[in-house]
């Protein structure tokens, strides 16, 4: 059989034979490979893997001959990885054999932590309280027990996961430590563990994340029995967003027919607000294809309230090629309502930067329209205590103005000031009457 594989793949296998012999103490068929191997190094190797293998497989003679073929200086690795081949394998004999062999104080402090993690790794429990019960003073027991779970939920082995879960002192850190549980089962496809665990969380929020970031991978990894069953345990709000989130995941993916299908799944009357704000959010990050998805699940009338929202929204993060997008979808009529909104909203955001600010200014059809959002900009500035861009806006356009444009200044301002007044600002009556 050998001979019939590619000759620069014939090593690797020879040396993998001899290993799977060493671990099950045929020392006789062990060399046989081994003479076969022409390069010293693969020999080596063989050599020290076959040792180890030994250990975890409790032939402890076996380990002894193959130990005495290591270099002597090197012999410290095999016998610290045969102790945690060992342990990980509930062989406490031999661990104890080869841990007492080991004399630095570093190397017997990490080979014990290899070792713990080495029984839970396997599940192992019985192996993992007798380390426990022996652990060197350097190391934290609690530590270890939290350790061990998140190890031992990313292989599924739930009955040690359940086990030392009950042993964590601290409610607190109990919560923590059975969240990453939860999520190492779910990353690594554990469903029954998953269910298992999920009950044991004491707040509905962590239950309802959780079942969230189970659902998300489960849809992603393409398990629909495994994502209904998590979405049938969350609270309807949470189920609907989690409905809206894969249908954009499907939707990114070209997946139409799957995404349709998700956002029907929301109830008709819940659709707008489940949608709105995500809808809203990411056109203020630019995503329009995204954000055209979502508005087909909604009713023309509805689309058009998010549309103006949106807008602002995008303006305001300075996403000025979404915004023009959006705007041009709006009726002529509303138009420049939604750019002075928009105005107002990048001037208090823009950090002292008004180049959006005067960008969007410019897009209004009517001098006496920019006069008015640069009041009520200084005034919201003013309100947020942002002295310096109230200055900055008051000094835009105010040469050159027309008489229409000087009167809807002065009467803009007389408003403002006398609102102001009524509702206790006097700042910014003050201010503003500066400019009169």
């Amino acid at each position: 059989m050998l001979n019939r594989l590619p000759e620069h793949e014939r090593p690797i296998t020879l040396e993998q034979g001899a290993i799977a012999a060493a671990r099950n103490n045929h020392l006789d068929v062990f060399d046989n490979l081994l003479n076969r191997l022409t390069d010293d190094e693969d020999r080596q190797v063989a050599i020290e893997e076959g040792a180890i293998a030994a250990a975890g497989n409790n032939h402890l003679n076996a380990f002894e001959n193959l130990l005495n073929r290591i270099p002597e200086d090197d012999r410290h690795a095999a016998i610290e990885e045969g102790a945690i081949a060992a342990a990980g394998n509930n062989h406490m004999e031999v661990f104890e054999n080869l841990f007492d062999r080991i004399e630095d104080e570093v190397d017997i402090e990490e080979t014990f932590t290899q070792s713990i993690k080495a029984t839970a790794n396997n599940g192992q429990l019985e192996a993992f309280d007798y380390l426990l019960n022996i652990m060197p003073e350097g190391i934290n027991r609690q530590e270890a027990i939290i350790e061990a779970t998140g190890i031992a939920s990313k292989k599924g082995h739930l009955q040690f996961c359940n086990n030392l879960l009950e042993r964590i002192t601290d409610p607190e850190v109990q919560q923590i430590a059975i969240r990453e549980c939860l999520d190492e089962a779910s990353e690594n496809g554990h469903y029954n563990m998953f269910d298992n665990l999920i009950d044991k969380l004491s707040s509905e929020h962590e239950r309802e994340m959780s079942l969230r970031g189970g659902a998300l991978l489960a849809f992603m990894n393409g398990q629909p029995a495994v994502f209904n069953a998590r979405i049938d345990k969350m609270s309807e709000p949470s189920r609907h967003n989690v409905f809206m989130e894969t249908a954009i995941i499907a939707n990114r993916n070209n997946n139409v027919e799957a995404a349709n299908a998700l956002l029907e799944r929301i109830p008709a009357p819940n659709r707008e607000h489940v949608i709105r704000p995500t809808a809203t959010v990411i056109a203020g990050m630019g995503d329009i294809p995204t954000f055209d998805f979502l508005l087909t699940g909604l009713p023309e009338d509805s689309r058009q309230d998010i549309i103006r929202s949106s807008a602002i929204r995008s303006a305001a993060n300075g996403q000025l090629e979404t915004f023009g997008n959006l705007l041009q979808r709006l009726p002529q009529s509303s138009r420049d309502t939604v750019i002075t909104n928009a105005a107002c909203n990048a001037a208090i955001q823009g950090n002292g930067d008004l180049n959006v600010f005067m960008n969007l200014l410019g897009r209004l059809s009517s001098e006496e329209d920019r006069q008015r959002t640069i009041i009520t900009s200084a005034a919201l500035a003013l309100e947020r205590n942002q002295p310096q861009v109230a200055e900055a806006l008051m000094q835009i356009n105010t040469e050159n103005l027309s008489d229409n444009a000087m009167r809807t200044r002065e009467a803009m301002l007389h408003r403002t000031i006398e609102y102001a007044r009524l509702h206790g600002r006097d700042n910014v009556a003050d201010f503003l009457n500066t400019y009169r």
